[in-house]
């Protein structure tokens, strides 16, 4: 039995009345593309989340693919002109980043993530797995 809403994922543990515990889904529109950009090939992959007064932007992980091995593959997560994250991919398929707690820009200031392009013919996808404002 229980709740069950789309809009929502279950949460680890009971509540008071022995009913799972609910969580929205924290997603948005506000990046490039939204939470997916998928370029064409030798296309960088760009999701930017502008800075804003008063918001503190802030992502739960970062997935990506290559649909073969890039040249100079990489994905850079930049807050305030800084690059935050920084990791090299050097093979094809996917893979991803959970941030737990998420990681976050200071508040007022934008996040940029991106894929760079992995060369002429390959593909790059970039996916936030979950964003939200503090």
């Amino acid at each position: 039995m229980g709740l069950k809403r789309p809009e929502a994922v279950a949460v680890t543990g009971m509540g008071s009345d022995d009913q799972p515990r609910w969580e929205p889904i924290r997603t948005s529109t506000q990046g490039a593309n939204g939470l997916c950009h998928q370029p064409a090939a030798n296309t960088a992959g760009v999701i930017n989340f502008p800075m804003a007064a008063g918001v503190k932007h802030v992502i739960g992980g970062v997935a990506w693919s290559y649909d073969a091995a890039p040249t100079g593959g990489l994905l850079t997560i930049v807050a305030e002109g800084v690059a935050i994250f920084e990791v090299d991919i050097t093979a094809a398929g996917p893979g991803f980043f959970p941030f737990s707690p998420g990681l976050a820009a200071r508040r007022n200031f934008g996040m940029t993530i991106t894929l760079a392009a992995g060369a002429a013919g390959i593909r790059g996808r970039l996916n936030v797995l979950s964003y939200w404002t503090e």
